[in-house]
C-alpha cells in the first residue's frame, strides 16, 4: 500500500471511487462539479499497485471557535472500494492526513461521520448537529406590524452565483459570533457555483452595511413551489435578524411552509405569535471536531474567569506531536498555552477530553490526575471556569 496525496491526474478514479460509494455507478467524464470539489481542495489517497483503493478529502475552512478564527481542516468524502475495505487503509489516511493538516498551520479539524463510534477512534468528539425548523408563514406576520422591514433595509435579492465576493465578505464580517460555524471566505468560483447553483442569495443592508444574509431554495410541496428552505443564515444583530424574520413573513400569500437550518440553542420559539404549533424541529447528523495542534488551537484563546495557570499533560494516541506538557495561563481573559516539557503535570488530558472543552461539548469532558487518577477543586474549578458550555453549529457542509 502506498499513501500520497492525491493530483490532478487522479482527478478520474477520485470521482469513480465517489460515485460508487456515495451515487450512481457511471463511466461518464467527471462533471464541472465534481471536478470542482476535487481541485478546490486536497487529498490523500492508498493505492495498491498503483491502483487507488481509498481516499479522502480536506477542505480548508476557516472556523470559529469561541470568537476567533483557526484554520480547520474539514474531511470529506471518505471512501474505500468494497474489495479494500478492512485493510486498514482510512487508519492510515486519517494518519497521514493529520500531518498534512498540521504542515498546512490546520490547527482544528471537523467532519460529519457516517458513524460516530468509527471517528471517535481518531481523536474526535461528538457535537450537537445542526437543527431543521419547519413551519408555515402564519406565526411571523407579527414582524411585519413592527417596523423592522423593509423600511430601514435595503434589499439585494440575486441569483447566489452573481454576489460571491460580496456574499463572501459579509460572512467574514460575522463569522465570529458563530461558534463553531465554518465557512471557506476564499471560495472559488466553480466551487461556489457547484454550492449555490439552484439558490437565490438575500442580503439586507442598514445603512449602506450588509448585516443579514441567507440563502433561499423554492421547493416544491404539495405539487407547487410553495415552500422555502433556508441556509447560512447571518446576522450582525438582533435587530437584523428580526429584518430577515419580516422579509420571510412578505411571503405569506406565496409560500406554505419555511425550512430554516438554525443551532441547537436558538430559542426560536420566540420568533412565532402565538398560535404556532405548527412549529417543528428536526435534528440531524451530529459534526465531530478535533484539535489537531495544541498551542495553534488554544493560545489565545478567550477565556471565563478566574485567572490562574495549570500543567496539563495531554496524550494523543495519532498526533504524537501533541503528547507533550503544558502551561495553560489565563490572564484578564486571555489564555496562554506553551510547551513546558520536565514540570510536573497537575491533571492528565486526553486529546478528546481537551477538545471538548476547547468546543464546550461538556458530556465527553473528564479529567485523570496523575499519579493517583484524581483531580483537586482547585483544578477543577479553573477549567470549568475557563471553558464555558457552548453548542457547535455548521451549516457549510463538505
Amino acid at each position: 500500500m502506498t499513501i500520497r496525496e492525491l493530483k490532478t491526474g487522479d482527478t478520474a478514479e477520485v470521482v469513480a471511487l465517489w460515485r460508487y460509494a456515495f451515487g450512481a455507478v457511471s463511466d461518464a467524464e467527471p462533471t464541472e462539479a465534481e471536478r470542482a470539489r476535487y481541485l478546490s481542495n486536497y487529498g490523500i489517497g492508498a493505492f495498491e499497485n498503483e491502483t487507488l483503493a481509498s481516499a479522502l478529502l480536506v477542505h480548508p475552512l476557516d472556523q470559529a471557535v469561541r470568537g476567533r478564527i483557526l484554520p480547520m481542516g474539514g474531511i470529506g468524502g471518505v471512501a474505500t472500494f468494497p474489495e479494500q475495505r478492512g485493510r486498514g487503509h482510512v487508519r492510515q489516511l486519517m494518519l497521514s492526513t493529520f500531518e498534512a493538516m498540521r504542515e498546512r498551520g490546520q490547527v482544528v479539524s471537523m467532519l460529519a461521520p457516517f458513524k460516530e463510534s468509527f471517528y471517535g477512534r481518531f481523536g474526535y468528539v461528538s457535537a450537537q448537529p445542526e437543527v431543521r425548523l419547519t413551519t408555515s408563514l402564519d406565526g411571523l406576520v407579527q414582524w411585519l406590524s413592527r417596523e423592522v422591514y423593509p423600511s430601514n433595509y435595503e434589499t439585494t435579492r440575486v441569483p447566489a452565483i452573481r454576489v460571491r465576493e460580496r456574499y463572501c465578505r459579509a460572512v467574514g464580517s460575522m463569522l465570529k459570533q458563530y461558534h463553531g460555524r465554518a465557512f471557506r471566505s476564499d471560495v472559488g468560483e466553480s466551487e461556489w457555483k457547484s454550492r449555490v447553483s439552484n439558490r437565490e442569495a438575500v442580503i439586507l443592508s442598514r445603512d449602506g452595511e450588509d448585516v443579514a444574509l441567507f440563502q433561499l431554495e423554492k421547493k416544491k410541496h404539495e405539487g407547487w413551489y410553495s415552500r422555502l428552505a433556508i441556509t447560512g443564515l447571518y446576522s450582525a444583530d438582533d435587530r437584523a435578524h428580526e429584518a430577515v424574520l419580516g422579509f420571510l413573513a412578505c411571503h405569506r400569500d406565496q409560500i406554505h411552509l419555511v425550512d430554516i437550518d438554525v443551532g441547537a440553542d436558538v430559542p426560536a420559539w420566540r420568533w412565532f405569535a402565538d398560535g404556532s404549533e405548527d412549529v417543528t424541529l428536526r435534528g440531524g447528523k451530529p459534526w465531530m471536531v478535533r484539535i489537531v495542534d495544541v498551542v495553534g488551537a488554544l493560545d489565545g484563546t478567550k477565556v471565563g474567569r478566574p485567572d490562574g495557570r495549570l500543567r496539563l499533560r495531554v496524550d494523543d494516541a495519532q498526533c504524537a506531536w501533541n503528547s507533550r506538557i503544558y502551561s495553560f495561563e489565563a490572564s484578564g481573559g486571555t489564555l496562554s498555552v506553551r510547551v513546558v516539557d520536565g514540570e510536573e503535570a497537575d491533571a492528565v488530558l486526553s486529546i478528546e477530553q481537551l477538545s471538548a472543552l476547547l468546543y464546550g461539548v461538556r458530556p465527553a469532558f473528564r479529567y485523570r490526575r496523575t499519579p493517583d487518577g484524581r483531580i483537586d477543586a482547585a483544578t477543577h474549578s479553573l477549567l470549568t471556569g475557563w471553558f464555558s458550555s457552548k453548542v457547535v453549529r455548521n451549516d457549510w457542509y463538505f
